[in-house]
């Protein structure tokens, strides 16, 4: 019985997919994505770090990678402002990108007191 081939993703397609997630995505994921199998999958692991050797890509958390200055999936903010709607704004505690932090818009929960301006603590995720 012939094995499916399947063609390995362009570099185009790799940076299109991690670009389009809205957080840092596993290798693993990617490997599933790309239906990456067997001898592939050290070729993945080359191109994930030659991209990231180039500043495509960043490596926040672990074995998971992202476009460079996206959030990772689970951080501590600071409440510093609100915009002309009164919507809070808030930016990373902790930032180690080049780029500058992304602007961060805070609504309330149900079950989520409100918060102010210059408030620490205040979880994403």
């Amino acid at each position: 019985m012939a094995r499916k081939q399947t063609q390995f993703p362009s570099r185009e397609d790799v940076l299109d997919f991690i670009r389009s997630s809205e957080t840092p995505v596993p290798r693993r994921e990617l490997a599933r994505a790309f239906n990456v199998k067997g001898e592939d999958r050290r070729r993945l692991r080359e191109l994930l770090k030659e991209l990231q050797d180039e500043g495509e890509l960043e490596s926040p958390e672990g074995r998971k990678v992202a476009a460079p200055g996206a959030l990772p999936s689970v951080t501590v903010i600071e409440i510093h402002d609100t915009d002309e709607d009164g919507e809070l704004l808030a930016r990373p505690v902790r930032w180690d990108s080049d780029q500058a932090p992304p602007r961060i818009y805070v609504a309330p929960g149900k079950s989520t007191p409100a918060a102010m301006p210059s408030d620490n603590g205040c979880w994403l995720g």
